[in-house]
């Protein structure tokens, strides 16, 4: 073989200048294009996470048994320090609950106000909201409703949003 000459190796030296311009150019066409397709692909929002029933207040609409518990206005507030508060139709009602994990419900140690007149209807609604209140052991739903179960996935209680109204 010849020895390189001065313009062979120039040759060699512009073939790998004009390959590395080439490289860098469709580099940035790459890019430029994975640009526009993250504008033409819409952003599609993940869903938020569920909060749980921590600092939630709710509409009791359905007990175990058939009681169609809108007419007494029966009420659930969960706060954030572990207690569960409401309305029975009759009376009021407290107790402490604990969510071990999302879905996962205990309520332990149920107080009921014994204070009160009420319909032999009302006084049945309420005592039914106490029978099961302590047999929930998890519940199911969506933020916007929930129903709240015993150990065989039995529905006891159906709730609704307090601030929707029902």
């Amino acid at each position: 073989r010849a020895a390189p000459t001065a313009s062979t190796r120039s040759i060699g030296k512009d073939t790998i200048a004009m390959r590395t311009k080439i490289l860098a150019l469709l580099s940035l066409a790459l890019l430029a294009g994975c640009a526009k397709v993250a504008n033409v692909i819409p952003f599609v929002d993940a869903p938020e996470p569920d909060p749980g029933l921590a600092g939630t207040q709710w509409h009791v609409v359905e007990l175990e048994g058939g009681w169609d518990a809108p007419a007494y206005r029966l009420g659930l507030a969960f706060d954030r320090q572990g207690r569960v508060g409401g309305f029975g139709g009759c009376h009021a009602l407290s107790a402490r609950y604990e969510e071990p994990e999302l879905g996962r419900l205990r309520i332990e140690g149920l107080h009921v106000s014994e204070d009160g007149q009420c319909s032999e209807e009302a006084i049945a609604i309420d005592q039914a909201l106490r029978d099961a209140l302590p047999r929930v052991v998890r519940y199911r739903g969506k933020p916007d409703a929930r129903e709240l179960l015993d150990g065989s996935g039995r529905r006891l209680i159906r709730l609704a949003p307090a601030n929707a109204g029902g």
